[in-house]
């Protein structure tokens, strides 16, 4: 009889998880009727593994995190003993979604959340997950990736203790509201943490073809008011960001 390596109990860890979903996904595959179809899902599907693969090779830079590409969907976990699982979540993330959007014109929705979970070998199941996975389902059709609010009440407390320091980093230089709702997301279409090293100019280049691309997608979308009011949001987004840049 073979001996099969089975998960181990100590490796289940309370961390930050991640859930996130590429938009529009599975009515794409459901609608494939030419190859143009199919390579366009081939494409957005290759856009995600060329994503995991890049950030899996960063090993060394964050030796405590997971991530697991299944399909469309992504699932990243860091434990939170790991004192930088905040600062380097967050900026892994917000990367990556800038990434997909300039790179891919791949727009994609996520929820992030606090919770015991296995993730190794291609393995992920615990409770931080399934409420991760729960919750991207709940949080509407906008492109964002929600923070929980337990956890956003947890770093106004840890912001407010440390108010007095000068130059602290805070978790909310990643994050913007959304006055919709009062959810806080990740502000990805702002130069902050890793995306700091890009030129102004290559930004302003970058957001001319954000608006581009969201102006075809209103125009082409205009008789499909599930996939419209997606276009709007970012639209919105889009222009409220201006203000990094005047």
């Amino acid at each position: 009889m073979k001996n099969y390596k089975l998960p181990e109990y100590v490796d289940r860890k309370d961390s930050l998880v991640a859930f996130i979903d590429i938009l529009g996904f599975d009515e794409k595959v459901r609608n494939i009727k030419s190859e143009d179809d199919f390579q366009e899902v081939a494409t957005l599907l290759f856009s995600i593994k060329e994503v995991e693969k890049k950030y899996g090779n960063e090993k060394k830079l964050r030796p405590n995190l997971n991530i697991t590409a299944i399909s469309d969907s992504v699932i990243l976990s860091i434990p939170i003993s790991d004192s930088t699982s905040v600062v380097s979540l967050f900026s892994l993330l917000h990367r990556f979604q800038y990434e997909l959007l300039i790179k891919f014109k791949t727009l994609i929705r996520g929820y992030i959340t606090r919770g015991f979970v296995y993730q190794k070998d291609n393995i992920v199941f615990g409770k931080g997950y399934s409420e991760a996975y729960k919750k991207e389902n709940q949080i509407g059709h906008a492109p964002r990736i929600v923070l929980d609010h337990v956890l956003v009440e947890d770093a106004k407390r840890v912001v407010s203790k440390n108010k007095n320091r000068e130059n602290d980093f805070s978790v909310f230089d990643f994050l913007i509201e959304d006055h919709c709702d009062g959810s806080h997301f990740l502000d990805y279409l702002k130069p902050v943490g890793e995306l700091v090293g890009i030129s102004k100019q290559q930004y302003l280049d970058e957001r001319a073809a954000i608006k581009s691309f969201i102006n075809v997608n209103l125009t082409n979308h205009r008789d499909d008011q599930k996939v419209i009011r997606v276009y709007k949001w970012l639209n919105n987004y889009y222009l409220s960001t201006d203000r990094y840049f005047t």
